[in-house]
């Protein structure tokens, strides 16, 4: 136990509270608190620990029944004397998303008393602890302590009512109930309910009226420009209100100070772009107090909102001001990932003859990527370092200078990313409005623009749309481009298959922080390259040897994703190239495939059907011995036999220790 505290609990065991007062309690754990004995001498001498209770109240105990047992009777009774520091460790304690159910339920017993129930501090706290344990009982006991407390002219008892009704906790949900009681609370100068009565009548109308009628808003205040040591940022302050939602954001975008000057803070842009896809799939409209560009607003409201709104779960509003476009810049731009699309679009317009469209930076953001659940086996703060450090190396290779960004705009407003990373890219491009002139969006190697379809966006990969959004975002000072937006991935790799860059620096892996040659995202290079016969060129990238003794693992995966567009385009083809191993794969599992459909039909002679396509194929792939085995544990299509259903199982369980001991 610490010294310091164990010294002073000594003292305050002769009624000295002296030195327990001095102590800084957030600086200890609960446990180290129970086991220092504080509590218990806190209960001997009620008057003099008082302000020691209250402080353990507050910030430390949340899960020790025992100590909150010790401390009750301490505390509230002072509730009745109105002394306001007990008021606020009993908020605290009920209000902390860390307070153990079991430690509720002993503050609950004592507010149970018939003589301190009728006080309102006391009522309410009451209902929160109910509100939060949670149960039949409990929400029961709730509305009728809440009823009781009303009648007495409780206003804030009012105003709970009125979110029970709203929330259909302890009642069913009645908005018009949830109204009424609401109104109650506002006039009777409740601080929450006015916020909370207007997200019950937005709830009404959307109820009553259209339901895609966004009931939340999105309230850009302020946009500032910040120095920060060597960076420099922009800082938005956001309102977000929906319901009982009520909350309020600081979000920032931060560059290096000698790009600081690039930052824009006097039009909203940025923000409101980043904001278009959660308020279109979530309903929230956008209100913004700083200004819009005049030339974005008009694209957003005239031309993109009409069928993204359309096609989306809302139809929602912009509210802003306008003025003039910012001065833009020459500057010509693409992110570096290193791989494929942004490889093939550094390569493609590094020597670009036409100058105005011939890439000057190179820019690499933190808007989302690195927090994304791809690289849970390695960790984001990891694979963001790794990533830089390969920006850098590519960047310091081509010539050009290499922007990084931070921001926290993915952890602010909980983004996914794979959903909306268009989106937060464009942010990060907007922020820096006053350098761009051009900037190419690397497309993601597949033709999205032949049939593009809006029908349900929100719900489709960005990378379905991303053609049309770009066009919309265009204005005449700064251009977007989906660079190679009709070339497929394998057309791109077979561009960047002599690029000395890519050979060097290509990595698409989510599995480590080289290329791992085992995971999805390697094995599609790996075999795209093989079709191109260009393996040996990424000898720095990949590990071929052992690309080439593990192949057929390779093409198995491959030919069993076909689903994935681009495993497929590949497997067609190497069929069509005609790979000898390639084709062996495709037959065995042609059969495997009947196999399959004639297994469901359960008649002996498709049985018997079965077992002789695949028959041929023993021992040539797991999936052959799988279906083998099961049949001869069945007795379907060949005699019942346990060794021959083992020996089939046996061939499995070496190929997949093979293939564990890989890697894979």
């Amino acid at each position: 136990m610490d010294e310091k505290l164990s010294e002073a609990v000594k003292i305050a065991e002769s009624g000295d509270f002296s030195a327990l007062n001095q102590i800084e309690w957030s600086s200890y754990k609960e446990g180290e608190v129970a086991e220092s004995g504080v509590c218990e001498v806190v209960s001997k001498y009620p008057e003099e620990g008082f302000q020691v209770a209250c402080s353990l109240m507050y910030g430390v105990v949340r899960s020790d029944e025992n100590m909150t047992r010790l401390l009750t009777p301490v505390i509230c009774p002072k509730i009745l004397e109105k002394d306001k520091r007990s008021w606020k460790a009993v908020r605290k304690f009920v209000e902390s998303p860390r307070t153990k159910k079991a430690c509720l339920r002993v503050v609950a017993e004592w507010m149970r008393n018939p003589e301190v129930i009728d006080n309102f501090f006391v009522s309410n706290a009451l209902i929160d602890i109910l509100w939060r344990l949670n149960t039949p009982e409990s929400l029961s006991e709730m509305t009728k302590v809440a009823e009781k407390s009303a009648a007495k002219g409780n206003a804030k008892a009012m105003g709970r009512i009125g979110r029970m009704y709203y929330r259909g906790k302890g009642y069913d949900v009645d908005l018009d109930q949830a109204e009424f009681w609401m109104t109650k609370a506002v006039n009777g100068k409740v601080p929450w309910a006015k916020a909370e009565l207007k997200s019950i009548v937005e709830a009404k109308k959307a109820q009553t009226g259209d339901e895609r009628t966004p009931t939340g808003l999105f309230r850009i205040e302020s946009i500032v420009f910040q120095p920060k040591d060597d960076k420099a940022r922009v800082v938005c302050d956001l309102s977000i209100k929906k319901g009982l939602r009520n909350e309020k954001k600081k979000l920032f975008f931060e560059v290096a100070e000698e790009y600081g000057k690039y930052l824009v803070w006097e039009r909203s842009d940025a923000f409101v772009v980043l904001l278009l896809h959660t308020a279109i799939n979530e309903g929230y409209n956008i209100q913004t107090d700083v200004p819009m560009s005049s030339d974005l607003y008009y694209n957003i409201t005239e031309y993109m909102l009409p069928p993204f709104n359309k096609n989306g779960k809302y139809n929602i509003q912009i509210k802003a001001d306008v003025a003039p476009p910012l001065p833009t810049g020459e500057g010509v731009g693409t992110g570096v990932s290193c791989g494929v699309d942004s490889l093939h679009a550094i390569h493609k317009f590094i020597d670009y003859p036409i100058k105005r469209y011939r890439l000057t930076h190179l820019c690499i953001n933190d808007v989302g990527a690195f927090g994304n659940h791809l690289y849970w086996r390695v960790g984001g703060s990891k694979v963001r370092d790794n990533s830089y450090a390969r920006a850098r190396k590519v960047a310091a290779e081509v010539g050009l200078p290499l922007i990084e960004t931070e921001s926290n705009v993915a952890n602010a407003l909980r983004l996914n990313h794979i959903m909306t990373h268009t989106f937060s890219s464009l942010f990060s491009i907007m922020c820096m409005r006053k350098l761009w002139g051009v900037y190419y969006y690397a497309s993601a190697g597949y033709d999205t623009l032949t049939d593009i379809s809006l029908r349900n966006w929100t719900r489709k990969h960005p990378a379905d749309y991303e053609p049309i959004l770009l066009r919309m975002m265009n204005t005449p000072g700064l251009m977007f481009y989906s660079a190679g937006e009709l070339e497929t991935r394998m057309e791109k790799i077979a561009d960047i298959a002599n690029y000395d860059v890519a050979r060097k620096h290509l990595f698409s892996c989510t599995w480590d922080l080289e290329n791992c040659g085992v995971c999805k995202k390697c094995t599609r290079n790996l075999t795209t390259l093989d079709y191109l016969g260009k393996l040996s060129n990424f000898s720095e990238s990949y590990n071929i040897p052992h690309y080439m003794v593990h192949r057929e693992y390779h093409f198995w995966r491959m030919y069993n994703n076909q689903s994935d567009h681009f495993f497929k385009e590949i497997c067609d083809k190497l069929i069509e190239k005609g790979d000898p191993l390639m084709l062996k794969v495709a037959k065995i599992g042609g059969a495997i495939s009947e196999f399959d459909e004639l297994w469901k039909k359960r008649t002996p002679e498709s049985d018997e059907k079965a077992v002789g396509l695949i028959m041929p194929y023993l021992d040539q792939a797991k999936g052959v011995n799988l279906r083998m085995a099961k049949a001869y544990k069945a007795g379907r299509g060949v005699p019942k036999s346990d060794e021959e259903y083992m020996r089939c199982l046996e061939y499995c369980r070496v190929k997949y220790q093979e293939e564990v001991d890989a890697g894979f």
